[in-house]
């Protein structure tokens, strides 16, 4: 058997947004993308020096328990969503219609999604742990601080309302699927007709 060529996750996107653009071209903005890290921005560029060290210069860890605690909970909302990456693999893994997504053109921008949300999930963890990091050092600048600070925050955001929309995809491929195996079941063995 041939091996099928997989296109890698750049190549994905390219594809990806340029579907978008013959479809509505405005939605290649990345909307959600800023209006997390606008605010994400403005509220590591406001909270005051003293989150990350006194007035000595040591470190008071109030930013090592907040970084802590968005790291955590960027680790659960990842083990959370693969819960339903799992499902969505399930589905259009699943004999007749996956064969119905291939045909169709649509089994790539399922696995698109679950790829998108893994690695905006992972540049989450990897904002937080890098925060973290810099946190217990106090000879790190603190512009670098900040921005790390706003990265994390943006990241955390963006990857939560990722992880809802696989959900809500996953719901979607439910709906889907139940229409698929009901019109399949009145349909001739051997013909495939579209939902």
């Amino acid at each position: 058997m041939a091996r099928i060529e997989t296109p890698n996750f750049v190549q994905a996107w390219i594809k990806d947004l340029s579907d978008e653009v013959n479809d509505r071209w405005y939605r290649i903005v990345p909307i959600w993308f800023a209006l997390f890290f606008i605010p994400a921005g403005a509220a590591a560029y406001f909270i005051p020096v003293s989150f990350w060290v006194d007035k000595k210069g040591d470190l008071l860890g109030n930013a090592s328990l907040v970084y802590s605690a968005i790291l955590t909970l960027n680790g659960i909302i990842v083990a959370l969503s693969w819960s339903a990456f799992g499902k969505i693999y399930e589905m259009i893994g699943a004999g007749r219609f996956s064969v119905f997504l291939q045909e169709n053109a649509v089994l790539d921008a399922y696995l698109f999604l679950v790829r998108y949300v893994q690695v905006f999930q992972m540049l989450a963890m990897i904002s937080s742990v890098s925060a973290l990091l810099a946190a217990q050092f106090p000879q790190v600048p603190m512009v670098a601080q900040r921005a790390l600070l706003a990265a994390m925050l943006g990241f955390a955001a963006y990857a939560i309302k990722q992880a809802s929309s696989a959900v809500g995809v996953m719901q979607d491929l439910v709906r889907y699927r139940a229409a698929f195996d009901a019109a399949d079941s009145q349909q001739p063995k051997g013909s495939l007709r579209a939902v």
